[in-house]
């Protein structure tokens, strides 16, 4: 089997040598850095007493709405539309020598920190030119509500804070380090190793070091565009037939779901299959064409060889490049990797959240002994996680008044830069933040947000 092989520290993490050698990654505890608050909280939020919906919501019409990997090396360029590392596992299950090189906690912010959230929605007008985003109620990302998710739960007390800015009506939550290039302390196993033996990037994608997802989906009445990190995809359901260690979850009814976005083309030899959430009332989106697939097809590749992100005004360091490489792929392809020693057997409730809040269907946990892994396995859990959010639906009705409250804070705050934050303890705060504020986007970008048009400015 060919198979393109990264060094260890390319998986999930950018080189560090692209910044000055003197800006050295930060480790420090969440909170503990945090400067206290220079005025008053603009809101104060407990759960015990949040309004919440009668009737518990629950996610609909998920559509996978653009994508991008994170290159490798000095050069800040990102993959559009990339992809992520294809499951490819080796013949024999050898042992494999544990992870040792430090990892950005967040690559967005530490490979662009002046505007983390700008990689993602620049690659969804280069692949979806006519995407309005002021559709959307919120705009976040994996860590920001899910972060949400566990205080609404109480389910750890691990500090966390995020900036929100709004665009007109669009909420954006925007994750909040210590530092942009902070580190992920005391990394211990195989959770980087692992997915470098048993997955392999596309040849077009193979000097990438993440792959980011943007997907939309409703929640109660709001509208959702989220990112998140996808570990790897399954190429096609020829796999399970070829012994490529692919379980498939069974008695798994096919109901009408979310086709893709339109505009996206996948992977050829892709079958197309519903998403986690296939509602029986969920109304597929309108018939497109082949030919205007072709269309979009090109404008997107028209767009991406002009398009560039621009340096922000008043920043230093190299400005990010969009390039045209790699394939969309299909939400329900892809899986997450969570890898475990034999004798510490996981608790699948620590992981329902998380893909949950990414809507991720496929996931792979393996178990080792002592660096070994025998005969890891990509389950089909959609109808576990189908089950954790019917059984949790008081504390989704709690997440769902929770963000809304925020949403509603922010629209209706004067000063609408606000940085929401909770110590580990007691109620959630939200303050105003400090000086003038920081933008979500760059000024160009904001008006692409703000005033919807069908065409690139």
């Amino acid at each position: 089997m060919s198979r393109s092989k990264m060094s260890s520290q390319s998986w999930r993490v950018s080189n560090p040598s692209y910044n000055n050698p003197a800006n050295a990654p930060l480790k420090s505890k969440p909170g503990s850095d945090w400067p206290k608050p220079q005025e008053p909280a603009v809101d104060k939020i407990d759960l015990q007493n949040l309004l919440t919906e009668t009737t518990s919501p629950v996610i609909k019409d998920v559509k996978y709405v653009a994508s991008y990997n994170w290159k490798t090396g000095d050069s800040l360029t990102i993959y559009v539309p990339g992809s992520p590392p294809a499951w490819s596992p080796p013949a024999e299950d050898s042992k494999l020598e544990p992870d040792h090189d430090d990892v950005f906690r967040d690559i967005n912010a530490a490979r662009y920190p002046s505007y983390p959230l700008e990689p993602a929605i620049r690659s969804v007008f280069a692949m979806q030119p006519e995407f309005d985003m002021q559709a959307l109620d919120v705009v976040g990302c994996g860590s920001t509500l899910g972060n949400l998710l566990r205080y609404s739960g109480s389910i750890d007390s691990k500090p966390f804070r995020f900036n929100v800015d709004v665009v007109g009506e669009t909420v954006f939550f925007i994750r909040k380090e210590n530092s942009a290039r902070e580190m992920i302390p005391g990394l211990r196993g195989y959770g980087h190793t692992f997915p470098e033996t048993y997955t392999t990037w596309d040849k077009e994608v193979q000097k990438s070091c993440s792959h980011q997802r943007i997907i939309q989906y409703s929640f109660g009445g709001l509208q959702f565009l989220v990112r998140t990190e996808t570990d790897g995809y399954v190429r096609n359901d020829t796999c399970i037939e070829n012994g490529l260690h692919i379980k498939e979850e069974p008695g798994i009814k096919e109901e009408p779901g979310i086709k893709g976005a339109p505009g996206i083309k996948p992977k050829p030899g892709i079958e197309d299959k519903p998403d986690i959430k296939g509602e029986p009332d969920a109304k597929p989106p309108a018939n497109i064409s082949e030919s205007s697939i072709v269309s979009s097809l090109k404008e997107m590749e028209v767009g991406l060889r002009t398009m560039s992100m621009d340096k922000p005004k008043g920043s230093t360091g190299n400005s990010v490049h969009l390039e045209t490489a790699g394939t969309p792929i299909l939400q329900n392809q892809i899986f997450d990797i969570k890898t475990r020693n034999i004798r510490n057997v996981l608790d699948m409730n620590e992981i329902y959240p998380r893909l949950w809040v990414n809507q991720t269907s496929k996931f792979l946990l393996a178990y080792h002994r002592s660096g070994v892994f025998s005969n890891p396995q990509i389950e089909d859990i959609r109808t576990k996680i189908l089950g954790w959010e019917k059984e949790n639906s008081a504390l989704l009705a709690r997440y769902h008044g929770l963000i809304q409250r925020i949403v509603q804070v922010a629209r209706n705050s004067q000063d609408q830069q606000l940085e929401v934050r909770w110590d580990g303890q007691g109620p959630l705060y939200i303050y105003k933040q400090a000086g003038d504020g920081k933008r979500v986007l760059p000024e160009e970008l904001l008006d692409r947000v703000l005033f919807y048009s069908g065409t690139a400015p």
